[in-house]
């Protein structure tokens, strides 16, 4: 199966499927402590939340650490504060400000569904890797979204959706810079390899 043709129908349907089963409102938990951090760097311009937010999500070390110079962070790292960049960013230009009681669901289910749109198709790319008939790869595609616990990720606006995608990109550029560093430039596969790991 070399049409790439399969590979964006496929991810069109997970797109059109995850686009009617998308939640109402924000997922709470770990991912909502983020993206207090991630409104405060867009309002603010500093990574830190304010003690205020930090102190009224939990006991210290909960959610947030604070620095030597006191500072709150979140114990998630930086990449997670980043990635929910570009959905918050999109929320604040379309309303003109945001603040923590910002309602940010649209945003966010955007942002899933382009995630599990490229999620779908990185896998398509990798099946049809493997096997020549579209129908084990639409089967092996749809079977991985919604017959496993990942779909709720791809739902739920939480770390697990982006971080499934990276592995996949990652696997799939190694190993198309493997095949093509055979027989000719592999650079640009591995690199964006390297980017995605």
């Amino acid at each position: 199966m070399k049409s790439p043709g399969t590979v964006l129908a496929i991810g069109a349907v997970v797109v059109a499927i995850n686009l009617v089963t998308m939640p109402r409102e924000e997922c709470l938990g770990d991912a909502a402590m983020v993206r207090l951090d991630t409104l405060t760097w867009l309002n603010t311009g500093k990574l830190a939340v304010t003690p205020a937010v930090a102190i009224a999500s939990g006991p210290r070390g909960l959610n947030f650490y604070q620095s030597k110079r006191g500072d709150w962070y979140p114990k998630y790292g930086l990449l997670n504060t980043v990635m929910y960049l570009p959905p918050l960013w999109l929320e604040k230009i379309s309303r003109g400000s945001l603040d923590f009681a910002s309602d940010n669901t649209f945003a966010l289910n955007l942002w899933n569904l382009l995630i599990s749109g490229a999620s779908a198709f990185y896998l398509a790319l990798l099946a049809r890797r493997y096997t020549s008939s579209r129908p084990v790869v639409w089967l092996f595609v749809l079977a991985s979204i919604y017959a496993t616990f990942w779909w709720y990720y791809m739902r739920a606006q939480v770390f697990e959706s982006y971080v499934t995608l990276f592995v996949l990109a990652a696997f799939f550029h190694l190993l198309a810079g493997r095949d093509r560093n055979a027989k000719q430039n592999g650079g640009p596969h591995l690199s964006a390899a390297a980017l995605f790991l």
